[in-house]
This record gives structure tokens, C-alpha cells and sequence, in this order.
């Protein structure tokens, strides 16, 4: 029992500090591209996901 809540515990903290590394990102960004992706998070659904926003982002930034 204790094994399977010690593998709980760590793949929430993983999942976590993932988010942090994130929130992280969106602080160091241009605040234009922080505010728009801090906009479209707060739509996010089912026809979009998370990953396929960061990807739209991070090709964004390349061309900027």
C-alpha cells in the first residue's frame, strides 16, 4: 500500500513541477505572447490541447 501511494505521490509531483516549469515559461515571455497564451489556456477544450498549444507557441517564438 505504501508503494502504490509513494508512485502516486511522485507522478503528481512530476506532474507539478512540469506546471511550474511552464508557469515559468509564460513569466519569461514578451508580455503579448504571455497575455494570448494565458488567453487561449483559459479556452482550452476538447478541440485543443495543452501540448498542441505549447507547440503553436514555442514555433511562434522561433519565428519571432
Amino acid at each position: 500500500m505504501l508503494q502504490i501511494y509513494e508512485d502516486t505521490a511522485l507522478r503528481k509531483k512530476e506532474r507539478f513541477d512540469t506546471l511550474q516549469r511552464i508557469a515559468n515559461k509564460v513569466r519569461q515571455m514578451p508580455v503579448r505572447y504571455a497575455d494570448s497564451f494565458i488567453k487561449q489556456l483559459g479556452n482550452l477544450g476538447s478541440r485543443r490541447t495543452l501540448l498542441e498549444l505549447i507547440k503553436e507557441f514555442c514555433k511562434r517564438r522561433a519565428r519571432a
